[in-house]
């Protein structure tokens, strides 16, 4: 059928255009195989195709391996030269350092500021020396007994063995204290070593702000002979006949021993610095250790102010002392305050006319002039005593609180190092560093005396060409040892004294002594009496205060808390396990004694929910010396300890334990400084745990007021 109006181009217009995008895309695809259309370029080289590209990259490989492969590219690296830097440097010290051996002189021989030159000329050369180190001085020495808390033996258990085997911890030991001259230190290592030999000194460089003070080392030496009765009778001799070989005092069990593990741990110059950072964080730790924590007895002070202390309280217990200081010093402060309580209007009260401002007859105040004249001197007169009378208090008051602090240093213990932390100086530059250290493993009983030394790091460690290398292997270095303390008896367990003897007469009558004894438990010493016959031990039975009480340590190891509301003690210390009552309305802790009365009169006590349990209530006291004999002696007068005599004219004759015949002197023995401190320590526990007596404030009562005219009734008709 014929199309209308449609043109043959028209009919198959789209068959062209299929055909001609047909014809195009074989010949973009003939052309991918036929020609090479996709050339590269690779560095300076013809344009290849894209499967070739990698081609000249790898020949110029090859042709780089080649020549590095080859002989000839060997040839192309300069021979190393050969030389002998030994053979140079030793060709040079022997020319010299100028062109010719003599040359004028320019002057003397300047010191530019080299830490190893001296003034003497050149010792670049010379051995590096060092003096001697100087000593501590002022060497002192106290004793000391306490119990030592149950909670430190659970965090540190290595201290028990040193103390008994169950509570309470009772622990005796010596602190040795003494001073050390930093700048003596610092002039001993500028001083030439050997005066004019070659030895030069450390350079400067090498110790300023580098030395430390790492430890305090004690030596001891034993007395050899009866300890308790040379102390009693003063016969401790410093002889050296009479001590033992010296000793090293170990380091308390249970701390760390920095100077061996300074020793054991540094091996180079690192390792002693970082150990030296951590000496000057805890300086006051090495220099002035404490003791471990105590919960009864004395509170620990330093020797110097042990001493002074007990001086001053001459025998008696310086708590008293101190408190009979206090209320003098009340009594004294009350009398100013009655003076105070007066109306101080009253003195300048304007008299009548016509009365004299003092009794007497026929004198008048001579008018109203002289009347004002009078009233305002007494005014000025009042004024002036009134602030006499406050100056005097404010002294008064300043004094008392000064004795409480002496008091509560006793009772508390001191911060006596406190003073020492916040001023503390550079070391060389401090000539007086305290310092002090602890004999724990002291035996009771027994007398010692002590000298010390500091450990220092060592300035040369590590170094080189010292002349003496050994100096320089050792990371520590010793000062030398100070005088010798005096003696000091490490307090007893038990102890008696013989306070009479009874000698045979011929009227009749059996030899016999009296004895005073004590054994030290629970921080304080125990009293009892002993009356002994021929033959006899000192066998007795000490009582202790009642309801005293010690921790159930399975408690405290299963983590109770043993800050439990405890009973204010005598001497302070409130951590003592002596527990209150119940109170009788509220049921909590008081503050009254640790009994109570329950059904039937039966004893209460607050066991703190099983935290504490008894102590005990009786001590045996057994010494094995024998009571032998006694007998008359002339009469000798010695001295008694805080002043005063005492005349001994008998004596017991008894045999030690260890076989000896020993004389007791009663009066003696009651007069020496060892029975004084013994009786105040029993003194002050025979109050431990029992509630502290209400102090009474002296009452100030008003003076009476005298009326002020009363002077002048007697001679008011004299004016005119």
């Amino acid at each position: 059928m014929k199309l209308k109006g449609i043109s043959a181009v028209e009919q198959h217009f789209e068959k062209a255009v299929v055909g001609g995008v047909g014809l195009v895309f074989l010949g973009v695809l003939a052309m991918q195989f036929l020609t090479q259309p996709n050339m590269v370029t690779i560095g300076r080289n013809q344009p290849v195709p894209p499967g070739e590209a990698y081609r000249p990259v790898e020949e110029a490989a090859r042709a780089l391996q080649g020549r590095l492969d080859s002989a000839a590219g060997k040839n192309l690296i300069p021979e190393e030269p050969k030389s002998n830097l030994l053979d140079q440097y030793k060709q040079k010290i022997a020319a010299g350092v100028t062109p010719r051996t003599q040359f004028a002189m320019l002057g003397p021989a300047v010191n530019l500021g080299d830490p190893g030159a001296s003034t003497r000329g050149s010792t670049s050369g010379a051995p590096i020396a060092m003096s001697p180190l100087p000593a501590p001085t002022s060497p002192a020495v106290y004793a000391y007994a306490a119990t030592v808390d149950p909670m430190e033996t659970i965090r540190n258990k290595e201290i028990k063995a040193v103390l008994p085997a169950e509570q309470p911890y009772d622990k005796q030991w010596v602190t040795v204290e003494a001073t050390f001259d930093g700048a003596a230190l610092k002039a001993a290592l500028a001083a030439d070593p050997d005066d004019a030999g070659p030895a030069r000194p450390i350079p400067n460089g090498w110790y300023d702000n580098s030395l430390e003070i790492i430890g305090v080392q004690l030596e001891r030496q034993k007395f050899n002979r009866d300890s308790v009765s040379a102390a009693m009778n003063g016969q401790l001799d410093t002889a050296d006949e009479s001590w033992s070989e010296p000793t090293l005092v170990p380091p308390m069990p249970g701390t760390v021993d920095v100077v061996s593990e300074l020793v054991t741990n540094v091996k180079s110059m690192t390792d002693l610095a970082s150990a030296l950072s951590r000496a000057r964080e805890n300086s006051d730790d090495l220099l002035r250790p404490a003791f471990y924590p105590t919960i009864a007895g004395p509170k620990w002070l330093p020797p110097t102010e042990a001493r002074q202390l007990e001086a001053a309280a001459g025998g008696k217990n310086p708590v008293d002392v101190l408190n009979d200081s206090i209320a003098a010093e009340e009594r004294r402060l009350a009398a100013i305050e009655r003076q105070l309580g007066v109306d101080p209007n009253s003195s300048r009260r304007p008299t009548r006319d016509g009365d004299g401002s003092k009794g007497g007859g026929g004198h008048s105040a001579g008018g109203p002039g002289n009347q004002r004249t009078s009233s305002s001197s007494s005014q000025n007169a009042a004024a002036r005593k009134q602030q006499q009378l406050e100056k005097q208090r404010d002294a008064i008051n300043k004094k008392i609180a000064d004795l409480q602090k002496q008091i509560d240093a006793i009772q508390n213990g001191a911060a006596s190092s406190e003073s020492e932390r916040r001023d503390r100086k550079p070391l060389l530059t401090d000539p007086a560093v305290r310092l002090w250290a602890h004999d724990a493993t002291a035996e009771p009983g027994a007398a010692y005396r002590y000298r010390t030394r500091v450990i220092l790091n060592n300035p040369v460690f590590g170094r080189t060409g010292l002349g003496d290398e050994s100096l320089a292997k050792n990371p520590i270095i010793a000062g030398e040892w100070s005088a010798w303390t005096d003696p000091v008896l490490v307090l007893p367990r038990e102890v008696y004294f013989v306070s009479s003897a009874t000698a045979h007469s011929q009227i009749g009558g059996s030899v016999s002594a009296g004895a005073e004894c004590f054994v030290f438990y629970y921080g304080f010493y125990r009293r009892a009496g002993a009356t002994l016959e021929p033959g006899d031990v000192i066998r007795t039975v000490a009582k202790t205060p009642p309801n005293l009480m010690v921790y159930d340590e399975t408690k405290l190891t299963e983590g109770q808390s043993p800050n439990s509301p405890f009973t204010s003690r005598p001497d302070g210390d409130s951590r003592a396990p002596v527990v209150a009552p119940p109170d009788s309305k509220s049921g909590t802790p008081g503050t009254t004694p640790a009994t109570g009365t329950g059904k039937e009169g039966q004893e209460v006590v607050d066991d703190m929910g099983g935290l504490l349990k008894p102590a005990k209530k009786e001590i045996p006291i057994f010494i094995r010396d024998i009571f032998l004999d006694a007998a008359d002696i002339p009469e000798i007068t010695v001295a008694k300890a805080g002043g005063g005599a005492a005349k001994a004219d008998e004596s017991a004759i008894f045999r030690s334990a260890a076989g000896h015949l020993i004389a007791r002197l009663p009066a003696i023995e009651k007069a020496s400084s060892l029975y004084k401190q013994i009786s105040i320590s029993a003194e002050q526990g025979r109050t431990q745990g029992q509630p502290k007596p209400e102090e009474k404030k002296p009452e100030i009562v008003p003076q009476r007021r005298e009326d002020s005219h009363g002077g002048g009734e007697g001679g008011g008709g004299g004016g005119g």
